[in-house]
Parts: structure tokens; sequence; C-alpha cells
């Protein structure tokens, strides 16, 4: 709630990746004014006004620490409310105007398709050892794809920035990077046997962050 000089502020916000040792926490909050107008801003917040939570269990990127986080009754200046959106940016360079949701959505697929291209690497080295005709032929179909795919990841993000336009293409390209990078790792995981299904494997380990990744809500069609 608005407050003389700024918000008073309670809430609870999950996923707050690096929450362990994070220098500042950022968090949408619903202010209603004296009117009754709701309205959602960010906030930053400073780490020692919030409780960090250990809340982050699942299978994979463990160690992002991923935690929840909460703010108890705290007061918070008012120039600590800002806007993302890419129009009220101060600074002139490009990557400000940026748009938010096709930077997030970019940079989440840049790192999920990393994830992708390090499980065929994995799946590469492992078939190799087995000597299996059929596991590597599908592993060139699945480098085929995450191929074509990724080069047309980047060409519509180059073309966004060169542009500045072009956007809703940069949403296609992330999500069917998104889709194909699971697909295509689905589909080599029979092959690898039981050494892809053994939690102590560098194999495994990149199965679990990849599919902890990939439920993302922005990756999803």
């Amino acid at each position: 709630m608005p407050v003389p000089g700024g918000y008073r502020i309670s809430g609870k916000w999950e996923y707050a990746s690096g929450a362990t040792h994070a220098t500042a926490f950022t968090a949408n909050c619903a202010v209603v004014s004296d009117g009754g107008r709701r309205e959602v801003r960010p906030f930053l917040f400073r780490p020692e006004e919030v409780i960090v939570h250990p809340t982050w269990n699942t299978i994979g990127l463990v160690a992002t620490g991923s935690h929840s986080f909460e703010v108890r009754d705290v007061v918070i200046p008012a120039d600590r409310c800002f806007a993302i959106e890419s129009g009220q940016a101060k600074d002139g360079d490009p990557v400000y105007r940026y748009p938010f949701l096709q930077l997030a959505e970019a940079t989440l697929t840049a790192n999920l398709s990393g994830m992708g291209m390090h499980y065929l690497d994995c799946c590469g080295e492992l078939f190799r050892q087995r000597d299996r005709l059929a596991a590597t032929v599908k592993l060139e179909e699945a480098l085929s794809i995450l191929d074509d795919l990724r080069i047309q990841f980047f060409q519509a993000l180059d073309e966004s920035w060169a542009t500045r336009a072009g956007y809703d293409a940069v949403s296609r390209a992330s999500r069917a990077l998104a889709d194909g990078v699971r697909r295509v790792v689905d589909g080599l995981y029979p092959y690898g046997g039981l050494t892809a299904a053994r939690p102590d494997t560098e194999i495994n380990r990149v199965w679990r962050d990849l599919h902890t990744a990939t439920q993302h809500s922005l990756l999803v069609n």
C-alpha cells in the first residue's frame, strides 16, 4: 500500500534463482491506491529486507537455488519501484529497448539450447563406447534437427535486433527450439541405457537440468 515517500509491502514469491547469494530481489506487487485502483508494479528489495524459504526441491538445476522469498510489512522507498516496459528505458542503448517478454524467452531458450547440445555431446561419447549403429543414426538426426532450429532462432534474433521489429518471430522461434530440444533429447534417452538413468552420471544430470528448465511457462506452447 502507498505510504508517504514509498510503499508498505508484504508478500511471498516463488522461484527466485540465486536466492542464496543474491544482492537484490525483484518482484511484482499489487498496489491499490486510495481510490481503489489496482496496479501491478515491480519493486526492488535488498537481501536484508527479505526472508528466503528453502523451497527449491526439484530433480534438476539444483545449484540455481531458486527458492521462494517473503517480504513482511517492509517500507520501500518510491525510487525502488520501476517499470520494465522498453518504452520506459532511460538509456538509449538497444539492449534496454528490447521487449522484456522476448528478451526473457530468448535468454531461457539459449540456455536450454546449450543444455540440449550438451546432452547430445554426452550421447556421442556414450554411443561411441557402445558402437551401436541405430543410436548413432538417431544422434545424427537429432543434430540435424537442432542445427536447423538453432539457425532459425538466431536468425530471428538477429533480424529483430537489426530492425527493432519482428519480435513475434522471436517468440515463435524460441518455442519451436524449446520444443525441438525436448523431442530430440527424449528420443535419444532410451539409447543411453541405464547409464542415462543413473543420477551420478553427467548425461543424467544434463537430462534432469534440461527437463527442469523446460517446465518454465514461457517455453510452453
